[in-house]
């Protein structure tokens, strides 16, 4: 009988034993990268300041992002970085957190402020872009989405190439004189001297140098000098402030223009007036002559 016990024992062991719990793995899926697409239409060089200015160029690059998959996917971050003329010229991020559908799309706007200074040959693709002469970009990226169970992030690829010009014409500047801060006055007795203190505002969103050939001074209806004007950088949407010096020659004056002369500088309020040729540069990519060229006028004269 105590034999009997072990091998009823071993019979009923195996019964026992739960039965092994079959677990099915389900597959993830792998997604297809999302699609970009450029937006011609909303895709420019927004500003660009010249050299001396800061060099500052800004773009607007606007796309479309499609997602090609069987589910939608929530667009969370994507940190880019933006080349022209195939060079880097700055880094950005955005974080849409937007739902895309399957086979539906969302818009985006890659924005980019970045510096040029120093940097000849960009500078110069970027200037053709206010001239013509279209302006290479690419985007590159990482791209991190989710389903609504995994997160997927896409290793360092190209999002956009394409080419872009500047959204605007050249906008000729607005000159002005600041009569408060111009006058007359004699560098020595024999040396009379006419400051004229300028205002030049570019309404414009591109930048340029402003300059000027055979720029005479008329003060009280007289003409007494004439000069060139070094070039002047004005950067875009904004006021550049100089000063102009005339020189007559003394001994080329006659006693109708000492008599003005004179006048304005004890104290008359004398009419001044500058005509000349007005061109302005942009970034010695082009010059361009202003049709109604230097036409300033206002009232000089020395406090005694």
């Amino acid at each position: 009988m105590n034999r009997i016990w072990p091998l009823l024992l071993l019979a009923l062991l195996p019964s026992c034993i739960p039965k092994s719990i079959s677990i099915r793995a389900e597959p993830i899926e792998t997604p297809l990268p999302l699609v970009f697409e450029l937006v011609p239409g909303q895709t420019a060089v927004e500003r660009f300041d010249p050299p001396g200015a800061g060099a500052l160029v800004e773009l607007t690059l606007a796309a479309q992002v499609i997602n090609p998959n069987a589910f939608g996917v929530t667009l969370k971050r994507i940190a880019y970085e933006i080349a022209l003329e195939g060079k880097a010229v700055g880094r950005g991020e955005l974080a849409p957190d937007v739902f895309i559908g399957s086979g539906a799309q969302a818009p985006l706007r890659f924005t980019i402020a970045a510096s040029l200074e120093n940097e000849r040959e960009l500078i110069r693709a970027v200037a053709g872009a206010f001239t013509d002469t279209p302006l290479p970009f690419e985007i590159s990226g990482i791209v991190v989405f989710d389903s609504r169970s995994h997160e997927f992030r896409t290793q360092n690829t190209t999002l956009l190439s394409g080419e872009t010009m500047a959204r605007e014409v050249i906008t000729p500047p607005q000159v002005r004189l600041i009569e408060a801060e111009s006058s007359v006055f004699r560098l020595r007795p024999d040396t009379p001297v006419i400051r004229a203190v300028l205002s030049a505002t570019n309404p414009g969103s591109i930048g340029y140098f402003l300059y000027g050939q055979d720029v005479g001074v008329n003060l009280g209806g007289l003409d007494l000098a004439v000069q060139d004007v070094a070039p002047v950088p004005v950067p875009a949407g904004q006021e550049s402030r100089f000063e102009l010096l005339f020189y007559p020659a003394a001994q080329n004056l006659g006693e109708e223009e000492l008599q003005v002369f004179e006048a304005a500088l004890g104290g008359i309020p004398t009419l001044l007036e500058l005509r000349g040729d007005l061109l302005i540069d942009v970034l010695s990519v082009d010059t361009y002559q202003i049709e109604n060229g230097w036409n300033v006028s206002g009232f000089v004269f020395t406090e005694n």
